[in-house]
């Protein structure tokens, strides 16, 4: 159901080969780690905020210095372009497409990023066409609003994504997988609406992290995107945006934790991650006060 599984190979093969060779929206972080890049290094964590930086920057270019070998900033490089599309949804002009980058001077790497060919004119970024995109996703983020709490938020998330928003998977149409297909098309895949849900969030200053992995639902497994919500009790729960808009019950999955079973089977099961770096999720669902 998620198209970025589909790049992680062409991802890993071009790190194997790199030796031959809206403005950013609020940082979700908690206080001991931030989720958005627990699976990388700590020199591929400086490089990637240099790289999500850049980008937000809308830089043809993008640099990062690093401290350390040549292969390990390579190493590090598949590994940061995945988590960049996961995590940071705002950056919707980033393509899925063969990204390359090189070391210069030694200790400098260097990315010339590509990006859909919808945000290119003459070869070069459409810094316009993406201010245009990001006005209207303001504009939808202005419309959605937020509630006095971090649960009369969220639900207005989830009521805003599940009611306006059309579920539809084409491998034709890229916006199906962008935080745009969500806001702007209202029609998009289940790594839509993780994207969208989280970049709602992300502007309400809530953490959030978007989940890849295995759903399983009416006998069917298949790949699937959802998200990992923090709430004011300091815990982490799941949020399935995607199965909310599918189904009858809107909050069939939502603010849910681990001792929870639906449809007959238990939470980790129907939602198995993809042995990625996750927060832990409490055991009993969120309750309201």
């Amino acid at each position: 159901m998620f198209k970025m599984k589909k790049i992680v190979s062409a991802l890993l093969a071009a790190a194997m080969l790199f030796g031959a060779a809206l403005s950013a929206s609020a940082a979700a972080k908690t206080q001991d780690k931030d989720w958005t890049q627990a699976d990388l290094s700590k020199l591929g964590q400086g490089i990637y905020q240099d790289f999500v930086k850049g980008l937000h920057n809308m830089q043809g270019t993008v640099t990062s210095e690093f401290s350390g070998t040549s292969q390990q900033a390579f190493d590090q490089f598949g590994k940061i372009l995945q988590v960049l599309k996961k995590q940071n949804p705002e950056i919707f002009w980033l393509s899925y497409d063969y990204q390359s980058c090189k070391v210069t001077g030694g200790d400098t790497l260097s990315w010339s990023p590509d990006y859909f060919s919808e945000f290119k004119s003459g070869g070069k970024l459409d810094k316009e066409k993406i201010k245009s995109v990001q006005q209207s996703l303001e504009a939808v983020v202005n419309s959605v609003g937020t509630g006095k709490t971090t649960y009369e938020t969220v639900t207005k998330f989830n009521s805003w994504l599940t009611q306006n928003v059309a579920y539809t998977f084409d491998y034709s149409n890229s916006h199906v997988y962008e935080l745009t297909g969500a806001l702007v098309d209202r029609k998009c895949a289940c790594e839509g609406y993780a994207k969208a849900f989280k970049f709602l969030c992300d502007n309400a200053g809530i953490e959030c992290v978007v989940v890849s992995g295995k759903g399983t639902t009416g006998g069917t497994t298949y790949d699937h995107e959802w998200n990992y919500v923090k709430m004011d009790d300091g815990k982490w729960y799941l949020m399935d945006c995607t199965w909310n808009a599918l189904g009858a019950n809107k909050q069939k999955w939502f603010l849910l934790g681990t001792d929870s079973a639906v449809e007959g089977m238990a939470l980790l099961t129907s939602h198995k991650e993809d042995g990625s770096k996750y927060p832990e999720l409490s055991k009993a669902n969120y309750s309201a006060q």
